[in-house]
């Protein structure tokens, strides 16, 4: 077995090890999934499980977003079809054109041939095990030991960072940055077309990972190690290769950058809106070991908070500088690490830049704690290399350039533990979370830094010993960072949605009122929400801003909104059953009017209440009925009218022209009618009866690429009541289609293809210059 096998092989080997262990149980068939969120809301409270629930840090995305994300794909994948809408949250909305779908992120086919619970579960392992093969092939690459990039690699993906965005699209976007800046490296040396293909491939990896933001901070990162070794050694086939290879990372995730691009035009959010950096106390989250709750002993915020780092990393990293063969690589990696701090915490002028630059400055740069986070990571390794390449007998001068630096990583690290020891607590932590047990990790690490200078370690000793404190290091600091749960209490079989009908003939939608259970969770049971946790649509949000709590990122009803609400706002949207707990302060309003809210049902504290005034999802209104009002201001006025007749009146911006090309209309009906025959994921099929010229209205938001045919004929889609798709029906019986097919999913996949097309004949028929043994 060659070396570049073997390393392979030991490097997932030890981060399966170590997975295996902060990962245990699993094993024992549970799942990391942090339940509290979902027992924690009075819906649900009757449900909570015998055995305890575990404090966790503020990750009720993974309960919220993620998991529902995964459920909504692998249910409809499943089904035969891609979910390219989405059905079940604000009232309608695109689903691939959000980039936290990441339907087309390669590791989530995992969903799509694996039930939803085991592919979720095998997500975690996989992402350690990629970031940390993929950073000891970088560290490698670049001139590390084998020790070192293993070191490197496990130092990376058990980061405070990724633990704690664990499960997320942004772990999944941070994991290849490794890959990343290893194909920068590969390409500089050997700008081959295999070389290529694989930065495009690393490059692309992030952006369909579904973390718009991470993607730009590790593709920043390398773009600017390649500008980097541009001027360090200039290299005209590199910038042709780096350039090929950006343009085929662009097709690859055209998939998802085309219907993204489109959906950002068309959100309730500014792309303008500037963070603020935090506070410089957060810095403490380098040293901090307590990770596991939403505010930790010493006040810092998790996840948004946490940086944990080895205490290794802090003593080897600056040692890095001290190699010749990998000394531009650290020059660069340390020039990464300070600028990243620089940004994340508003450290010197770097925040100040950032906050100037058109682009940059409407991240969330905290973030960039990632970059730095692997930069030290790599810099770790490489000073570990570099102690491993001491001679017997080091120079006094070597020796005490490896000492002098060496002390001022520990120095940094003792000052950042100091700080943080000193800030009263008033709770009892875990004895592996105080900042004494990271100071005894300090010692040690600093104390084997030392022998190995001193020449009291042998290589084989020294690589055991460091390898056994790093992991030792990340195992109790990343352990219990995510509870686990057992499968049955993943969104556990729910009565109060029990009582509601499963039909497809008469489709409805779930209006909560207050937060009698948690955002998104209609999804899970197969029911649609007015609400939803998601960026909305801005036309959605603007049609019941009032109703509403003032979020930027959710549309969540209020009780006061629904109650006081006197237009047909909510009915238009088709609510046809309300829920309320009774831990709200208004719920007896609701049992008190029964003329709006007819009682259905109630389980443990929380009341269904059925809307006998909602709209149908599609319905008719004659054309007599029709008020032309061009300003879309004017037309939400209108619809806020309580006086406003939405039964026999539609507010159009023009009056529609009858379509010539429908077929003739059936035989006239008596009685007009909307009957649902098919209601899929992105199309839904009616049959439709018309007394005379009518508008049908689908209670669903309007957005671009939704189709619609009569009796097989394309007709012209136009807007109604300022929110709502609708076309024109002459008298008569019709079959009507509505299929959501638009052109920015059909040209990002044809993009995709070319190049994903490109690159395989790029992989079959590229010749690899480079050494076999060279990785």
């Amino acid at each position: 077995m060659n070396r570049h096998r073997t390393f392979l092989i030991v490097s997932v080997c030890l981060a399966l090890g170590l997975a295996a262990v902060i990962y245990a149980p699993m094993f024992s068939g549970k799942i990391p999934f942090p339940a509290d969120f979902v027992f924690d809301f009075p819906a649900f409270a009757p449900l909570i499980p015998s055995y305890p629930l575990l404090p966790q840090t503020n990750i009720g995305d993974l309960v919220t977003s993620f998991y529902p994300y995964r459920t909504i794909a692998s249910r409809t994948v499943h089904e035969g079809a891609l979910p390219l809408w989405n059905p079940y949250m604000l009232s309608g909305t695109p689903f691939v054109a959000m980039a936290q779908s990441a339907l087309f992120y390669p590791a989530n086919v995992l969903y799509y041939v694996l039930p939803v619970s085991m592919a979720w579960s095998i997500g975690f392992i996989l992402r350690r095990v990629l970031a940390a093969w993929f950073t000891a092939l970088l560290v490698r690459r670049i001139g590390g030991t084998t020790a070192g990039a293993i070191a490197a690699g496990l130092m990376f993906a058990f980061c405070g960072f990724l633990t704690a965005w664990q499960g997320q699209s942004m772990s999944d976007a941070a994991i290849w940055l490794p890959l990343i800046c290893y194909s920068v490296v590969r390409m500089h040396e050997d700008p081959t077309a295999r070389s290529i293909a694989i930065a495009a491939f690393a490059f692309a990896m992030p952006v369909l990972a579904g973390h718009p933001e991470t993607a730009a901070h590790v593709t920043l990162t390398g773009l600017g190690l390649a500008i980097f070794l541009m001027v360090f050694k200039p290299k005209f086939s590199f910038i042709s290769a780096f350039i090929g290879s950006s343009l085929l990372a662009l097709g690859l995730a055209a998939i998802q950058i085309v219907p993204t691009v489109e959906w950002l035009m068309h959100i309730h959010r500014s792309l303008r809106q500037q963070w603020p950096a935090p506070p410089l106390y957060s810095i403490l989250g380098l040293v901090s070991r307590d990770i596991i709750r939403a505010k930790n002993a010493i006040g810092l915020l998790m996840p948004e908070h946490a940086a944990y780092l080895a205490m290794m990393t802090f003593v080897a990293a600056p040692i890095a500088l001290v190699r010749s063969s990998s000394r531009r690589f650290a020059v660069y990696f340390t020039l990464a690490a300070t600028a990243a701090i620089s940004i994340a915490y508003g450290i010197g002028p770097g925040y100040s830049i950032v906050s100037h630059v058109p682009g940059l400055n409407m991240l969330k740069n905290d973030r960039l704690i990632l970059v730095a986070s692997f930069s030290l990571a790599v810099l770790g390794g490489l000073g570990l290399s570099a102690l491993e390449a001491v001679e017997t007998q080091p120079s006094n001068r070597e020796r005490f350039r490896i000492v002098l630096l060496a002390s001022a990583g520990f120095a940094v690290a003792f000052l950042l533990i100091y700080a943080m020891h000193e800030i009263p607590v008033n709770e009892v932590i875990e004895s592996v979370r105080v900042p004494r047990f990271g100071l005894l990790l300090l010692l040690a690490s600093v104390l084997t830094v030392g022998l190995k200078v001193a020449n009291r370690l042998s290589n084989r000793v020294f690589v055991f010993l460091t390898l056994t404190i790093i992991a030792l290091d990340l195992a109790t600091v990343t352990y219990g960072a995510i509870p686990f749960t057992k499968p049955r209490d993943v969104f556990p079989p729910f009565p109060l949605f029990g009582a509601l009908p499963r039909n497809t003939d008469s489709p409805f939608r779930i209006a909560q009122a207050g937060n009698a259970y948690g955002a998104n969770f209609e999804a899970m049971y197969g029911y649609s929400a007015i609400s939803g946790y998601e960026i909305p649509l801005e036309r959605l949000k603007a049609f019941i801003s009032d109703l509403t709590d003032n979020k930027m990122d959710s549309v969540m009803l209020t009780t006061q909104g629904v109650l006081d609400s006197e237009d047909r706002r909510l009915d238009l949207l088709n609510a046809k059953y309300y829920v309320v707990s009774m831990w709200d302060s208004r719920y007896l309003e609701f049992r008190n009017q029964p003329e709006r809210f007819r009682f259905v049902h109630t389980f443990g504290d929380t009341d269904v209440y059925e809307n006998p005034r909602a709209f149908p999802r599609a319905f008719l209104i004659p054309v007599s009925g029709i008020e032309i009002i061009e300003n879309e201001s004017d037309q939400l006025r209108r619809i806020k009218n309580p006086n406003f007749d939405a039964e026999h009146c539609v507010i159009l911006s023009s009056m529609p022209a009858p379509d010539v090309t429908a077929a003739p209309a059936g035989p006239a009906s008596t009685t007009p009618n909307v009957e649902w025959v098919v209601n899929r994921t992105n199309s839904f099929e009616l049959n439709v009866s018309a007394v005379e010229p009518s508008i049908l209205v689908v209670s669903q938001i309007d957005y671009p690429g939704w189709k619609a045919l009569v009796d097989g004929h394309v007709v012209s889609l136009t807007r109604a009541d300022y929110a709502f798709p609708a076309i024109f029906v002459s008298q008569g019986t019709h079959h009507v289609r509505f299929s959501f097919e638009p052109l920015t999913f059909k040209s990002g996949l044809a993009l995709s293809l070319l190049a994903g097309a490109i690159l395989l004949v790029m992989i079959l028929r590229g010749t690899d210059r480079s050494n076999p043994n060279r990785l």
